[in-house]
């Protein structure tokens, strides 16, 4: 008994060792794949949470703005909104305004999400009604939502209101009349607090997730905080970092408050906002640490539990050696029912299962004697029944089954025979089978019989003409079989079908195919027809030119193998067509989507797809229609196109104006430190280096200004031979081009903005010298010629310059210079597709021409035409000998200060006596003293826009009325207003542009006077 307790104890303990290493092991690693799981839980969550939250805010703005577009439209709102005038005071405009705020009371009062909502007028942005009494008569010109909504609906994002503490957004919609002139603006500010309360309160996520929305400007969004909370936080998390930085994605960090958070931050861009949604790190990891423990604990039970079950399983070890003994034994007498109790897999268990398989194999030796005789037996009566059930399957088979030997005398003939051809099947047999023959088949039988002999075993088909009893000929298909080598058959075997009605049909079927091929080559969409198993039976030559597939490699395959269809933007996904239509039974309604052909080449298409059915509406295939749309949308992109120019319009006017204003400040503080250090000439010199650089940024601004909407160059006499040298010289200096000039000294002026021109030049010279990057020649030309109509160019006959820009570069190619001035077409990897599409469109502006011809392998060769003026051009000498001494009194308006200062201390300087004014309004009032005191003024300097204020245009047409001989200038940041280039038309003599210098102030006010 010793050894085997002591061999029970060591297995235990050995076992037990090993269990206890496994369960640290396994607890480590469970811990590991916990945390590694709760995580990406933790996070997917967190992505769901932040999900429904911004599907909660885009549905909670979208309601608000709906509910701000549905009051505009209410036929009392625009009725009322008739009567209000934006400075009326009258009896009819109280009734209207109570009237109205009652309505719009009663109707926000249901609208949570409305803070306040408030009818502005069209023309000044005055608030005429609002819920907010208060507010009644203020003045919201400047608000984008105002400036916006008169064109439509539109959402201001978050700004701060005047006087509140907290940022708000504002949703606006024009009132327009039963003409679609509109009557003002209906303005609704969107009550956050609700926001707050709504969508961004917790209902079904677990406890511990927290919702924030960030700002740029104004931080976290949450109101209600309490004192001095806010000014604790800390705003510089990874998560409010990496939102308000275009950025989405999730991780673990610091939070404002200083605690570590798992986090997903997304970033909105329509609203400018961040979106973070976190929970504590160690409430998001506890269900890790809790599966950890689990894991440890019931490594540790499992241990204990196999601990008892190993004792027990030991002492089973001795057992099956004594029923081994036992079943030897028994064995020896004879006796083979004994067998060995397997109780395990080792040696013993192998010994066991040994002994018991010979046991098995010898009992089944004896039973597969008395087995095999049964059988045997039983073999002779099957065969006897199914040569019985063969001959009663042929006597009464529908086809023809006919038995020869090899010289093709008929030995067997079915009954059938008789009723398909009309022959007795006795006469038949002992005949040779060619007596029923066509004549010209019979050769062909005499082979395809031989060709059978040859190759036993192998069945060969083939069709035949047949005499029939009343003489005519039947066409029936032959399957035949050599089985002459089988002792029971001894010939060869022909089971023969008539065809003659299929074969006519399939005549029929083919003409109606013929024709039906020949429609689908006609039409100019991919037609492909599918079975009821999805396979192609119809392949036109448009489809194979869209999937790259031949008729023959197609025809028969799957459709989803030959069509690979996907939707627009996306690659995975592939659509199956035929068989959503062969699945639903239903029309697929037509859609856009891609088609990869097998090059791999991917085409825009519209698909639409269609069932085949039977008299019983069952779906027996699909036609399926492939639209080619490429060249739509070719169509849509240009429109895209055209859309982002006129984005770069609408930005560049903005940035014009003000970075001109700018300038005008720096540019005549230079301009007059310049002059009062006269004496100073290393002073003066970098003064004029300065002023130098302001100018060239203000020709970068009008380049931005080129695609600007709605404005003309604003023009005047300039020699193009100056241009040309001066831009020319300008962009090949360093270079390896060598420029040659053919420029005549009576060449026109022309009536040009010379920034503008100069930039095309530029662009053309850039575009040379890069088509040159060994070096070569650059010519330059221009001349004086008169367009006439048979010239057949796009221009009104007249006086042009003519300039030309020819380089010896490799050429374009022919296929691209129909695309060249397209905007975004290029051909070079860093280009940017907008340098001949600037020159086209100023050249266009200038009411000018711009032609080119190019040959690969010579060169190519730009031509401008461009008005030619008959005033004298103002020439760089003029302008600096344009510093004259003036007098009399100036009247100076510009709503900048700074340009009110430094461009008055100028007139000053020029000897004038100056007065400044803020606005059009102040304008007109000193004017109108002026006169009333006999003392008028000598000339006005008034600014285009005034912000809020009354402008330049406005002030202009009360000038003019009080004083027909009022000379003024107008002056502006944003040179491409329409008045700008057609001054006159608005009652102005003259016109400058801002930024300018003394010399070009002084220079168009001496033109005016002299008027």
């Amino acid at each position: 008994m010793f050894r085997p307790r002591s061999l029970l104890v060591r297995l235990i303990a050995s076992f037990l060792s090993l269990l206890l290493i496994g369960i640290a092991v396994s607890s480590f690693f469970s811990w590991i794949q916990a945390r590694t799981t709760v995580e990406k839980v933790v996070y997917d969550e967190l992505q769901a949470a932040a999900s429904v939250k911004r599907a909660d805010l885009q549905e909670w703005v979208e309601r608000q703005r709906k509910q701000i577009v549905l009051m505009s439209q209410l036929p009392d709102v625009r009725i009322l909104c008739e009567d209000l005038a934006p400075d009326g005071d009258g009896p009819v405009f109280v009734e209207a305004q109570e009237y109205l705020r009652g309505l719009l009371n009663s109707v926000t009062s249901s609208v949570p999400g409305l803070a306040e909502v408030f009818i502005l007028s069209w023309e000044k942005g005055k608030v005429l009604v609002s819920t907010n009494e208060s507010h009644e008569g203020l003045d919201r010109s400047g608000q984008a939502y105002f400036e916006m909504g008169r064109d439509g609906v539109f959402l201001q994002n978050l700004y701060l209101p005047e006087g509140e503490s907290f940022p708000a957004m504002t949703v606006s919609a024009p009132i327009k009349d039963s003409q679609g002139e509109t009557l003002a603006v209906l303005a609704g500010r969107l009550n956050l607090d609700d926001m707050n309360e709504e969508v961004m309160v917790w209902t079904s996520f677990q406890e511990g997730r927290k919702v924030f929305l960030v700002d740029r400007r104004f931080g976290i969004l949450n109101k209600h905080v309490a004192p001095g909370q806010r000014e604790s936080w800390n705003l510089n998390t990874e998560g409010i970092r990496k939102s308000l930085a275009g950025a989405s994605g999730y991780g673990a960090y610091m939070n404002h408050a200083g605690r570590k958070v798992m986090g997903v931050y997304q970033w909105i861009r329509e609203w400018d906002l961040g979106l973070l949604v976190e929970v504590d790190e160690k409430r998001g990891l506890a269900q890790a640490r809790r599966i950890a423990g689990t894991v440890l604990g019931t490594g540790i039970i499992v241990a204990c539990i196999l601990a008892v079950a190993v004792y027990f399983l030991s002492l089973r070890f001795v057992r099956p050696i004594t029923a081994i003994t036992r079943a030897t034994q028994a064995a020896a007498k004879g006796d083979l029912t004994q067998k060995v109790p397997v109780r395990s897999r080792d040696e013993m268990g192998v010994l066991a299962e040994n002994f018991n398989s010979m046991i098995s194999q010898l009992q089944a030796l004896y039973a597969a004697m008395e087995v095999k005789i049964d059988q045997l037996q039983q073999a002779k009566e099957t065969i006897a029944d199914r040569e019985r059930w063969f001959r009663a399957l042929i006597e009464n088979a529908t086809d023809i089954v006919t038995i020869l030997n090899a010289n093709g005398i008929i030995t067997y003939q079915s009954p059938s025979v008789e009723r398909i051809l009309g022959l007795d099947p006795v006469d038949m047999v002992g005949r040779s089978v060619l007596d029923w023959f066509h004549p010209q088949d019979a050769e062909n039988f005499e082979e395809l019989l031989l060709s059978m002999i040859e190759r036993p075993g192998t069945p060969q088909v083939a069709e035949f003409r047949l005499r029939h009893r009343d003489g005519t000929w039947r066409i029936l298909e032959l399957l035949g079989n050599n089985l002459l080598a089988d002792p029971l058959i001894d010939g060869v075997i022909l089971n023969i079908r008539e065809v003659t009605e299929r074969r006519q049909a399939e005549r029929a079927l083919e003409e109606e195919k013929e024709r039906l091929a020949v429609t689908l080559r006609s039409i100019g969409d991919g037609v492909i027809a599918t079975d009821g198993k999805g396979l192609i039976r119809l392949f036109n030559e448009e489809a194979q030119r869209l999937t790259g597939w031949s008729v023959s490699d197609a025809l028969g395959r799957p459709a989803r193998d030959v069509l690979h269809i996907h939707h627009v933007n996306r690659e995975d996904g592939r659509l199956d067509l035929a068989g959503a239509v062969l699945t639903s039974g239903r029309v697929e309604p037509r859609g856009d989507a891609m088609v990869v052909s097998m090059d791999g080449i991917s085409t825009p298409i519209s698909s639409s797809a269609s069932p085949i059915t039977d008299e019983n509406g069952r779906a027996i295939g699909a036609i399926l229609i492939l639209r080619d749309v490429t060249q739509r949308r070719k169509y849509e992109t240009e429109l895209q196109k055209i859309d982002k120019l006129e984005s770069i319009g609408v930005l560049a006017g903005g940035i014009a104006h003000d970075f001109n204003n700018i300038l005008t400040g720096v540019l005549g503080s230079i301009s007059l430190a310049k002059l009062y250090g006269q004496g100073n000439q290393k002073i003066v010199s970098k003064l004029q280096e300065a002023e130098r650089a302001c100018l060239t940024a203000r020709e970068l601004t009008q380049q931005l200004l080129t695609f600007a909407r709605g404005g003309a160059p604003v023009k005047e006499s300039a020699s193009l031979a100056e241009l040309l040298k001066e831009c020319v010289g300008f962009v090949l200096s360093g270079s390896k081009v060598r420029c040659e000039y053919s420029v005549p000294e009576d060449l026109m002026p022309a009536e040009v903005d010379a920034s503008q021109i100069r930039q095309v030049i530029q662009n053309l010279v850039i575009n040379a010298t890069q088509a040159m990057p060994q070096g070569g020649i650059l010519y330059i030309s221009a001349q004086n010629v008169k367009v006439e109509e048979k010239d057949n160019l796009p221009l009104p006959p007249g006086q042009y310059v003519e300039m030309s820009i020819r380089d010896q570069g490799e050429g374009i190619p022919p296929e691209d210079l129909s695309n060249i001035f397209d905007p975004y077409f290029t051909t070079k990897q860093e280009g940017s597709g907008l340098g001949l599409a600037t020159a086209y469109s100023i050249v266009k502006k200038h009411d000018g021409h711009i032609g080119v011809e190019s040959a690969l392998g010579v060169g190519t060769s730009f031509t401008v035409y461009l008005p030619a003026s008959d005033s004298k051009p103002v020439s760089k000498e003029n302008q600096s000998q344009a510093l004259d001494r003036g007098q009399g009194k100036v009247l100076l308006m510009d709503d900048e200060e700074v340009v009110r200062d430094v461009t008055g201390e100028i007139l000053e300087f020029l000897g004038f006596a100056v007065t400044t004014v803020a606005d059009g309004a102040q304008a007109v009032a000193a004017y109108e003293e002026a006169m009333d005191k006999n003392d008028p003024y000598a000339i006005v300097i008034m600014d285009l826009t005034v912000p809020g204020g009354m402008g330049g245009k406005e002030a202009m047409e009360k000038i003019w009325a009080l004083d027909k001989q009022a000379k003024a200038i107008v002056s502006s940041g944003y040179s491409q207003d329409p008045i700008m280039s057609e001054f006159r038309q608005f009652g102005f003599s003259g016109v400058i542009a801002k930024p300018f210098t003394p010399e070009n102030l002084m220079r168009v006010i001496n033109r005016v006077l002299e008027l």
